[in-house]
């Protein structure tokens, strides 16, 4: 049973701050085949994870 075709992170915990806050999704690459997200912190900046998005095109 598929639940979820997207998922996106609101919220991450950020070293840096040492609490959960919450983050901004800025796209670092998009290829044909895939399109890759970074998490920021919205108080520091800091990256605090990553995303990547397979296209729809990329299961033949």
């Amino acid at each position: 049973m598929k639940q979820f075709d997207k998922f996106t992170a609101r919220a991450l915990y950020c070293n840096l701050c040492k609490k959960a806050v919450a983050v901004t999704e800025k796209m670092i690459s998009a290829q044909p085949e895939c399109t890759v997200y970074d998490y920021q912190c919205n108080i520091c900046g800091s990256s605090l994870g990553s995303k990547t998005e397979k296209s729809l095109d990329s299961g033949k």
